[in-house]
């Protein structure tokens, strides 16, 4: 279920996947990339088993370099946890989308 919440989510998001499966977006959205990072997470919820999420974060953790997580820290790579990694990989697919539309 996708629900449209006013104002932002808990004061500061523009989207949030919630713990029963919802997407909340706030009407105050900025920017279109926040649904499909916010679809990613639903994605890797409901339809990637654990084990091919796993190896997937494993697979970013396992690359080279550094990030900024989502909690504002910088990290290695190779330190994430598992949310850090998601977070990541839905970020990269956010990135991935805008940079199709300001190309096209």
């Amino acid at each position: 279920n996708i629900e449209i919440i006013r104002g932002l989510i808990d004061g500061k998001a523009f989207g949030k996947f919630t713990k029963d499966g919802n997407i909340l977006l706030s009407n105050v959205l900025n920017t279109e990339g926040i649904v499909y990072h916010e679809s990613w997470h639903a994605i890797t919820r409901k339809f990637i088993s654990k084990d091919s999420r796993f190896a997937m974060y494993n697979e970013v953790r396992g690359m080279r370099g550094s990030t900024v997580t989502y909690k504002g820290e910088t990290k290695k790579m190779a330190q994430l946890t598992d949310k850090e990694a998601d977070e990541w990989l839905a970020e990269e697919l956010e990135n991935m989308f805008y940079q199709e539309e300001v190309i096209m």
